[in-house]
């Protein structure tokens, strides 16, 4: 892990940014967090299971200035709420559940034939993309006893 704090310094550095105190502990904790997703709450949580006091204004602070670096990016789902994720070079998707929130990542892209028409068959040049599911996670389909036949019969009863 360090090794990769030491990689997100330099790349703060060449973008004139200070890594401070509090965006190293922002971002360790976005390299040892399996919920890759977290909210600026969930940060100020998490920080303080750690031992960490941070007001949200700095963790709202320093959330922008890492993802206008290019370190986070920012990521708006159904519910508005602002949640952040660690710029990787690996590719990937999102799985949402819209009873508890829970993110998965899928590595599935739909859209390579997508890019592929628009880069030749247009003047446009696509610089990213973002593709969400959202559904129901096996535990919140147990909790509510449903299935994905019952979800998509209620549909079809609407």
């Amino acid at each position: 892990m360090e090794k990769q704090l030491n990689l997100l310094k330099k790349e703060l550095q060449q973008k004139s940014i200070k890594m401070t105190r509090q965006r190293k502990e922002i971002l360790r904790l976005f390299l040892t967090q399996t919920h890759h997703l977290l909210t600026a709450s969930e940060i100020q949580q998490a920080l303080r299971q750690q031992d960490h006091q941070m007001d949200l204004s700095t963790i709202y602070r320093n959330l922008e200035t890492l993802a206008s670096a290019g370190v986070l990016r920012h990521i708006a789902l159904n519910d508005h709420i602002a949640r952040y994720e660690l710029v990787t070079a690996h590719h990937h998707h999102h799985l949402i559940c819209l009873e508890c929130n829970k993110t998965e990542l899928i590595d599935l892209c739909p859209f390579q034939e997508i890019n592929q028409y628009v880069t030749t068959q247009t003047d446009f040049l696509p610089t990213e993309h973002r593709f969400e599911i959202y559904g129901y996670c096996k535990d919140c389909q147990k909790i509510n006893n449903q299935t994905i036949d019952d979800i998509f019969q209620g549909r079809k009863h609407s």
